[in-house]
Parts: structure tokens; C-alpha cells; sequence
């Protein structure tokens, strides 16, 4: 992060105006898209669509001489534009998901567990985030990233709720022995009554 801070500070700070107008470009033909087409226009051809049909490129402007039109820079609005309002909505249900998982396990759990979960969910708010602005979950690697970050979360779960039945299992076991015998084990208590006269 330290490393790579600089870059990206640069990159913001000295990034050309065409840049942003250009992201508005796409954002504004993916949200035609969205209209009208609610079901998507198919899965990775918004650049095709773009590219071939004048209602949505009649606007661009800064990159009008490419001969393949870029993508959306909105992560969500290039989903919704592609897969429609149910493609949008579970694709943001399956991401949102493990975050929310992430958060209420790290806030449940204490020590390095607890600590592991809230540092994935900060990951995943970042991506979310990014999302505004950059189609990079879209890039392989950062999608085989985000999948094996939500595969540790879901396993730190488990393993946390593993680890509480087993605890309140070990805390029981002196009652199902009670039940199962039907007579007090604890010599402190003993009275030779049956369990179920307590």
C-alpha cells in the first residue's frame, strides 16, 4: 500500500479532464441501456453494444475515434446494463452478503478471528467502493482475490460457530448425563430423587 500510494495519488490528482468525461460518457450510455433494456443486453457486450448502436454512442465524444468502444467505469451500472435489475440485484446480494457476514462475526468475536473478519470486511467495503469508479472486479485477478477472501470469511465463520456449539455443548453435558441416568452425578447435590423430580 505504502509502495504504490504515491502512484495512485498521482493518478488522481493529475488525471486529465477527458478522463472524468469520459466515465461520465459510458455511465450516462449504460444507464440507457438500463432503461431500455431491463432484462441486460447479455453478459460482457456492453462495449459491443455500444460500438454498434448509435442511440448509445451518439453522445460520446472523447473517445469517438476509437473503434472499439471502452466500458463503463461503474461496476454497477455495467452489471445492471449487462444483466438487468435481477442480474444487479443478486450479483449486489452475493457481494453484500459476505461483507455483512465479515462485520457481525469480527463485532461477535474477540482475538484474531474477530480481527481477521473485520480487516476482510474493510476489503470488501474498499472494493465496493472502488466499484463507483473502476469495472476492476471485472479483472480475474481481483475477482479470484475477492472469491478467496469471501471463501476465508465464510470458513472464519464456521469456525467461530463451531467453536461456540462446541463450548455450549461441553457446558450441557452435566445435565444430559443428569437426563440420561436420571440421577444428580454431582456429590455436592446428591439426594437420590430423579432427575425429572427437580
Amino acid at each position: 500500500g505504502v509502495l504504490t500510494a504515491k502512484s495512485i495519488q498521482d493518478r488522481v490528482k493529475n488525471a486529465p479532464e477527458s478522463s472524468e468525461e469520459a466515465r461520465h460518457e459510458f455511465n450516462f450510455a449504460a444507464q440507457k441501456m438500463i432503461t431500455d433494456h431491463p432484462l441486460g443486453v447479455g453478459l460482457n457486450n456492453f462495449s459491443y453494444v455500444l460500438t454498434k448502436e448509435g442511440r448509445y454512442n451518439s453522445h460520446i465524444t472523447v473517445m469517438a475515434d476509437e473503434e472499439q468502444a471502452g466500458v463503463c467505469h461503474h461496476i454497477y451500472l455495467l452489471t445492471a446494463a449487462e444483466l438487468g435489475y435481477g442480474g444487479i440485484a443478486f450479483f449486489s446480494l452475493i457481494l453484500l452478503r459476505w461483507a455483512w457476514h465479515a462485520l457481525v462475526f469480527a463485532l461477535k468475536t474477540k482475538g484474531l478471528d474477530g480481527l481477521l473478519l473485520f480487516g476482510l470486511f474493510l476489503g470488501f467495503v474498499t472494493l465496493h467502493i472502488s466499484g463507483l469508479l473502476e469495472w476492476v472486479l471485472r479483472i480475474t485477478p481481483v475477482t479470484f482475490l475477492c472469491t478467496i477472501c469471501s471463501a476465508v470469511a465464510a470458513g472464519l465463520c464456521d469456525v467461530i460457530l463451531l467453536e461456540k456449539s462446541a463450548k455450549a455443548k461441553s457446558k450441557t453435558k452435566p445435565t444430559q448425563q443428569i437426563l440420561s441416568t436420571g440421577v444428580v452425578l454431582n456429590p455436592s447435590t446428591i439426594t437420590g430423587q430423579p432427575a425429572w423430580a427437580y
